[in-house]
């Protein structure tokens, strides 16, 4: 009995002594046989994220309503935000009293000499729409230019101004806002001869006037 006793107290003060792991300590790694190691391999590279277009949201909130003393301000607004969201596209941004006139090169809106967008001339009209859905108040005309040079084939000024136009429309603006003209070399900024082509002359405007209320 005191044999037993005995026994039973030096297997109790032995598990008492023994160190415990920690439950949060990590298992011990596990080794695998020198025959079936596991081969070390490069990772893959990334897979390039194609860029995807903007999206155009379907409903947009009306900047309120417009009156003539509000006017400045309105217009102010416009300004800003177009400046801001345009940044770093290549549209130029001017303001001509009231008026808001964004400049844009055919070059970076228009894929060849057709009627086709490119991918950063989609963004950039899908931008330009939704801030003019959100001031709402205003009248839009889209001007396009060329420099009499264009070759055999090529839309002319008036088919680019429809296709921006009907881009705008597409993407929310009202067709009632819009206006569509094309003109020629009649109405150049570059001071050369007729028939010398010059990109600053192959231009789009898209002019922005204000529609107040008494």
């Amino acid at each position: 009995m005191k044999t037993a006793w005995l026994l039973g107290a030096a297997l109790l003060l032995s598990a008492c002594a023994a160190p415990q792991q920690a439950y949060y300590a990590p298992p011990a790694p596990r080794t695998a046989p020198a025959h079936i190691q596991p081969r070390v391999t490069a990772p893959a590279a990334p897979r390039p994220i194609a860029q995807q277009p903007i999206r155009v949201p379907q409903t947009v909130p009306s900047a309120g309503p417009l009156r003539t003393a509000m006017v400045g301000g309105y217009m102010d607004n416009q300004e800003r935000d177009l400046r801001e969201h345009l940044r770093g596209l290549g549209v130029g941004v001017a303001r001509p009293g009231d008026q808001i006139v964004l400049g844009l090169l055919e070059s970076k809106i228009f894929d060849g000499s057709g009627t086709d967008f490119t991918r950063s001339g989609q963004d950039t009209l899908a931008i330009v729409a939704v801030i003019l859905r959100h001031y709402d108040h205003t009248a839009v005309t889209v001007r396009a230019f060329n420099d009499g040079a264009a070759g055999k084939g090529a839309a002319g000024p008036e088919d680019r101004a429809q296709a921006l136009a009907h881009a705008l429309i597409v993407d929310g603006v009202p067709r009632a806002r819009i206006f569509a003209q094309g003109y020629g070399a009649t109405r150049r900024v570059m001071a050369t001869g007729r028939r010398i082509s010059v990109p600053g002359d192959r231009r789009i405007e898209i002019r922005i006037t204000p529609l107040a209320r008494s």
